[in-house]
């Protein structure tokens, strides 16, 4: 009698358990997926996958694959990889395989003057300020872009492409890449859109440099509007060193304003944050130590 009471409680608590199961799995989803290029249909390695306004993150295997932690409801997953065009898709209609569309850019032919015709002209924009410079951040999993906007000014009409841009880097490999974007800017002031659509990886020295990188053979004219300067981590296993923190460092300064700086995170693009831990830098902001040289 008494086996049989509590083999009929075992059970009323089994179907309690299965109901309890069940609607836990309703409140949290785990995402398992390929991400395969769209024309190729060739696998994807190092995708940046994350939930769009959710501190949750991960990064696909070299085969493509990748697991999302649990999380509650229906969110935004964004999906982000060097070369290809980033897609938003909601939780509840990922399907086994994701596929992203390659950036592909057609450059128009630019028409190349003899030196000799023309005296070169080159105007330098924003200077790397060596005594306000005092981090270098690594990179790490989760995606962060750090962007600096340029205004544009009546005088470099004179001198109206870009021709190379400064940035202060430090590295212990000798060919660890990070990737410069350019970005135009919408009606908020914010990031959006591309001045220039391919992602321009960049190679910095090992050291503490100055890394150059030259746009000149772009042709892209400064514009009026004025535009954003962004830095992207590549997240190649070989760029990573202790707590996964990722090569290069990027350097920045910190200064009194939070004018031009902002970050990407999250799916967002936000203005710069107030530094409060280190005394030195007290209610300063961090801003990308970057020089910009203009030419004709």
């Amino acid at each position: 009698m008494i086996c049989q009471v509590f083999q009929n409680i075992m059970k009323k608590h089994h179907i309690g358990i299965l109901i309890i199961f069940l609607y836990t799995n309703t409140l949290f989803s785990q995402i398992k997926a390929i991400v395969l290029d769209s024309i190729t249909k060739d696998p994807i390695p190092y995708v940046i996958i994350w939930v769009q306004d959710w501190n949750l993150g991960t990064m696909s295997n070299t085969d493509g694959s990748f697991k999302l932690g649990s999380f509650n409801g229906t969110k935004t997953i964004v999906f982000s990889a060097v070369g290809y065009i980033t897609k938003k898709i909601a939780s509840n209609q990922i399907t086994n395989t994701i596929q992203l569309k390659p950036q592909i850019t057609y450059l128009e032919e630019a028409i190349v003057l003899a030196t000799s015709k023309r005296k070169k002209l080159t105007q330098k924009v924003g200077k790397i300020q060596h005594s306000k410079l005092g981090f270098y951040l690594p990179g790490f999993k989760e995606q962060w872009i750090f962007a600096k906007y340029y205004r544009y000014h009546p005088d470099y009409k004179k001198t109206p492409y870009l021709n190379e841009v400064r940035i202060a880097t430090h590295s212990d490999m000798e060919d660890s890449k990070f990737i410069l974007k350019l970005y135009t800017v919408n009606s908020k002031g914010e990031p959006e859109g591309y001045l220039f659509k391919d992602n321009i990886i960049v190679t910095a020295p090992k050291g503490k440099k100055v890394t150059k990188i030259n746009l000149q053979a772009l042709k892209i004219a400064f514009p009026k509007e004025g535009f954003f300067i962004a830095v992207e981590w590549i997240p190649f296993q070989k760029y990573r060193r202790m707590w996964g923190a990722i090569q290069p460092e990027i350097g920045f300064m910190q200064l009194e304003t939070q004018k031009d700086s902002w970050y990407y995170r999250y799916g967002r693009w936000n203005r710069i944050w107030k530094l409060t831990e280190l005394e030195k830098y007290r209610n300063k902001y961090n801003h990308l130590a970057l020089e910009l040289v203009l030419n004709n």
